[in-house]
């Protein structure tokens, strides 16, 4: 995604570091996400598990009015909605660079 740093982090790290206004993101709604990825820059979907392994995936566009996510993990897809990333229990938190 062009950010090198977030290589080497963990989901739950690059969470945190996404979440860290210094680091050149911030938290945003879905439609900001989707409206961010539409005009190609870097979005993401994180969830952050505090008994485990969190998530991450790219937002890069927008499917039945939802956003789509690519992600690599035990499936991996390239375009999907992020339902099939997240889970009802573990809806995630959109972050945009600024």
């Amino acid at each position: 995604m062009g950010d090198p740093s977030l290589r080497g982090k963990l989901a739950n790290q690059q969470y945190e570091h996404l979440n860290t206004p210094a680091n050149g993101y911030r938290v945003a709604t879905a439609a900001e996400a989707m409206q961010a990825a539409a005009e190609g820059r870097i979005a993401f979907a994180a969830y952050r598990n505090p008994n485990g392994h969190g998530h991450i995936a790219a937002v890069v566009g927008e499917t039945k009015g939802k956003p789509a996510i690519a992600q690599a993990g035990k499936k991996n897809y390239d375009f999907v909605g992020v339902n099939y990333g997240f889970s009802n229990r573990s809806q995630p938190t959109y972050f945009v660079r600024n």
